[in-house]
């Protein structure tokens, strides 16, 4: 699959703010896989109830593939432009499945720390503090905190 941009195509990226990152941990020497597998985790299914137990904590199977990872840092990094509600809820799902993926090795790099909801009552940064997931706002916040 071929993703255009106005002027150029960003091939392999899904999106021209990954495309950058990229490009930018290139010119710092890391070295990075792009997409490099997929990870299984639950999907919580609302309003849902198990048949055979009756509970309500309930899921779907799924799986999340991570932007990139970071072999000598051990990390895994999701380099994100807009982030919606689902987003934000399967973040928390695959932090809090059992698999590779947990808060001491994942890291968000948003674009801009914007909003939430309409509303305005709280930014990415803030929801990312309240559920204690290390976050960079901007390529370049993430790569000199990378380095210390």
């Amino acid at each position: 699959m071929s993703v255009r941009t106005k002027s150029f195509d960003i091939s392999p990226y899904r999106s021209r703010f990954e495309w950058e990152f990229a490009n930018q941990m290139g010119d710092w020497g890391i070295t990075f896989k792009y997409e490099a597998e997929r990870v299984p985790y639950l999907y919580p299914v609302q309003r849902g109830t198990c048949l055979s137990c009756g509970s309500k904590d309930v899921g779907r199977n799924a799986h999340y593939t991570p932007d990139f990872w970071l072999p000598a840092h051990k990390l895994w990094v999701e380099a994100k432009g807009k982030w919606t509600g689902a987003g934000r809820t399967k973040t928390l799902a695959v932090l809090n499945s059992e698999n590779k993926i947990n808060l001491s090795n994942f890291r968000i790099v948003f674009m801009y720390d914007n909003w939430t909801t309409k509303r305005h009552r709280q930014k990415y940064s803030n929801w990312c503090d309240n559920q204690g997931i290390l976050y960079s706002v901007g390529i370049d916040e993430f790569l000199y905190t990378l380095e210390k």
